[in-house]
């Protein structure tokens, strides 16, 4: 799947266990990654923290849906 494949959700939608991409530089965001699977309520925090409105996700590489 490309990344332009990839659908969008907003990041009230965030659930743990979904494979995020964060469309962001490096430096942007505390992970170490831009594309990551959420473990916990406190990376959804950060990642609505970020100021994004949306974000991508692989719901191949997800454990659930938004």
């Amino acid at each position: 799947m490309k990344d332009s494949d990839q659908p969008y959700i907003g990041v009230d939608q965030l659930r743990v266990g979904l494979y995020i991409h964060l469309d962001l530089k490096w430096f942007e965001h505390p992970f170490a990654f831009n594309n990551f699977r959420l473990k916990d309520d406190e990376q959804i925090g950060i990642v609505r923290g970020l100021g994004l409105k949306r974000v991508r996700f692989d719901p191949a590489r997800s454990n659930c849906r938004p």
